[in-house]
């Protein structure tokens, strides 16, 4: 369940902050994937929207957004032209990191006779894709620049989940690196997009980069326990929680509860050793998930729950937690306000 209160105070105080240093937002949906969420954060002031995958694109389209960036390579021809249906319907950029996806995109737009907007990604620090040698990373962006049937969107570039500001420093000076050598070429760079919400919380006003000019955190919305410990929020800021039946109390030290690793996911988290914080029971522990069953233990002394109580959990991944369900319920002020199904697991039945 999504706790309404805590995720609209979520989302406007992103958009000050980011708002506070001139920072556009571009939400990552990939969390949630339901529209009516993505409208909350558009009324708290986002301009337009990230998109993870083909199908969650085409799913926002249909729901009437209609300006998104697809934060992922397409290589293969068919999904290539599904995206390039789209094009004269909505304002759609995709990345791209690598001299393969370049000419096969710039194929497809010739096909189809639109012109595509791609953003270059780079690695920065997360680790994960595009080139990290600033010249190579330059060089790909120039041919995007130069293409007929392409047209340059800007950069793009994902931190991961570090939090230490030395680490945001030096993804700055490695963007800082690459503007300066497409800018030597003549280059423009409309915009310099970077997601994650970490990213979004340390770096400013702590860090301050100046290349930046979009933010593109997901997370944020919810927050876990992963965000908690980082000293980023507090679990009254965690926006998403499980809600969980006692079904059996074998001893004092024990309960189990009816929710496993179908739910919960087998996500750590490195600073605790718990795949959950209960906030009735924030000395308990879960620390063995099965597939419907979760193990808790409870230090001796503390308040004994009973079989048949109702616990809520706040998750170590808010990520995980939302591609294992079917159904999410907004909650206000202990009422269910309403019933979301996940758009993507959805779509399946």
């Amino acid at each position: 369940m999504v706790m309404l209160d805590a995720f609209e105070a979520n989302t406007v105080a992103m958009h000050r902050r980011l708002e506070e240093s001139r920072v556009t937002l571009r939400p990552h949906i990939k969390v949630h994937r339901i529209p009516e969420l993505g409208r909350m954060q558009a009324a708290a002031g986002a301009a337009g929207i990230a998109c993870q995958t083909l199908e969650e694109v085409e799913m926002m389209v249909a729901a009437g957004f209609g300006d998104i960036m697809l934060t992922n390579s397409l290589v293969d021809g068919r999904k290539l032209s599904r995206f390039m249906e789209l094009q004269d319907r909505v304002t759609l950029a995709i990345t791209a990191e690598s001299d393969q996806a370049i000419e096969v995109l710039s194929r497809a737009a010739l096909t189809s006779g639109q012109q595509a907007p791609v953003y270059v990604e780079c690695d920065i620090g997360g680790a994960r894709t595009g080139y990290t040698d600033p010249g190579l990373a330059a060089a790909l962006a120039m041919d995007v620049a130069r293409s007929p049937n392409l047209e340059f969107a800007g950069l793009a570039a994902y931190l991961g989940g570090n939090p230490k500001c030395p680490d945001i420093e030096r993804s700055e000076t490695l963007l800082t690196k690459i503007v300066a050598r497409l800018a030597r070429d003549g280059i423009d760079i409309p915009s310099v997009s970077v997601g994650g919400t970490v990213f979004a919380m340390r770096a400013w006003p702590d860090c301050s980069p100046d290349t930046v000019t979009e933010a593109r955190p997901g997370n944020y919305s919810f927050y876990d326990t992963t965000k908690v410990d980082f000293g980023l929020v507090t679990y009254e800021d965690c926006a998403l929680r499980v809600a969980s039946t006692v079904i059996s109390r074998p001893n004092p030290a024990r309960m189990v509860l009816d929710v496993g690793w179908r739910i919960l996911s087998n996500n750590t988290n490195p600073a605790r050793t718990t795949y959950g914080h209960i906030p009735e029971y924030p000395k308990a522990r879960i620390t063995r998930l099965y597939t419907e069953h979760a193990v808790v233990e409870i230090p001796l002394g503390s308040t004994q729950p009973k079989i048949g109580d109702l616990v809520t959990i706040i998750p170590n991944s808010c990520d995980g937690l939302l591609a294992s369900i079917d159904t999410l319920y907004g909650v206000r002020d202990g009422r269910v306000e309403n019933t979301w199904r996940l758009w993507e697991r959805a779509a399946l039945v």
